[in-house]
């Protein structure tokens, strides 16, 4: 976990632009964006979201970005610069953490939603549901909190491999909770999950 500067942890609160998002994903973000402040709120995790018109820049700007995106990426903060490849077709996103060389806490998360994600079918892949990839897009949400990928669970929203059962039709898709067979959306955050987001940002 890496807790944001005191400035922005006193706020409760962190802003995000929107770079560019491809297809339906500008529509599913925002769903997404709602449900996340819902899942805060409810469980009193001391931070909340809220969009930006104006980008990230090393003092100003918005705290976040999120663009979609499909093979290498990169983003740079401060002195720092960080390429990753990155598969746009995968059930994953990529959120790049930045911090100063002062050690102050976190600074600027950059989020990357696979630009088409794929769900594998008996009929072969196809383009994944409206559910599965908000879910996608929360969880990278609360990385852009603070957590990182040790901090992965194996039983909500946060999970860091995530199982789909596939439906019938993209609408039908859901993710499945652990080993099965509780399944999401609804999207379910986990008290593990809830109290490593309260502790980054109690107040």
């Amino acid at each position: 976990m890496i807790p944001w500067t005191d400035s922005v942890k006193q706020s409760g609160r962190l802003t995000i632009y929107v770079a560019s998002l491809a297809g339906t994903w500008g529509h599913v973000f925002r769903q997404a964006l709602h449900e996340f402040n819902v899942l805060c709120s409810g469980h009193r995790l001391g931070v909340m979201i809220t969009e930006s018109k104006h980008p990230p820049e090393d003092d100003a700007g918005a705290n976040i970005s999120i663009q979609t995106a499909g093979g290498t990426v990169s983003a740079s903060y401060g002195r720092a610069s960080r390429p990753k490849e990155f598969d746009g077709t995968r059930l994953h996103g990529l959120t790049l953490l930045f911090s100063r060389e002062s050690g102050n806490g976190l600074e600027k998360p950059f989020i990357y939603l696979p630009g088409t994600p794929q769900v594998n079918t008996p009929k072969g892949l196809r383009p994944a549901g409206a559910g599965v990839m908000k879910l996608i897009a929360v969880h990278e949400l609360f990385h852009a909190c603070g957590l990182e990928n040790p901090d992965h669970s194996t039983d909500d929203l946060f999970q860091g491999n995530p199982r789909v059962n596939a439906g019938d039709t993209a609408a039908g898709d859901r993710i499945l909770i652990g080993a099965g067979p509780k399944q999401m959306p609804p999207l379910y955050l986990g008290s593990s999950t809830a109290k490593k987001v309260k502790d980054l940002w109690a107040r």
